[in-house]
């Protein structure tokens, strides 16, 4: 996310590319075929929930093929991919920032709960 909320709330592939934006609910079948729904307007969503300048709270839940993104407890963001050959039932859990411009990047207060 950027600090001025221009980058938040999507689900995002350094292969794929944007899998999913803010405001939308995809599925994505085994053939790569993308249905979307929305779930609001994505700058209102922003306006609303995203904290300028301040600590957010992100949640990230993933059951399965389902991953829904939650910016301070409001639902930003849902993929079901079911992609053949793409979709990950496993992997890292990483903490990503790019090179470029002078930046600061803080995560504080992290925490991982294996769901049954």
């Amino acid at each position: 996310m950027t600090g001025d909320g221009g980058l938040v709330g999507f689900i995002y592939h350094h292969k794929r590319g944007m899998i999913v934006g803010c405001g939308q609910k995809a599925v994505i079948a085994a053939d790569d075929k993308k249905t979307v729904e929305s779930l609001g307007d994505p700058a209102e969503l922003i306006k609303k929930n995203y904290k300028k300048e301040e600590w957010n709270t992100y949640r990230i839940v993933c059951r399965g093929p389902e991953i829904s993104l939650y910016i301070n407890g409001v639902l930003m963001s849902q993929v079901t991919d079911n992609h053949a050959t793409e979709a990950a039932s496993k992997g890292i859990i990483a903490l990503q920032m790019h090179p470029g411009s002078p930046m600061k990047v803080q995560f504080k207060d992290i925490r991982l709960k294996k769901l049954d």
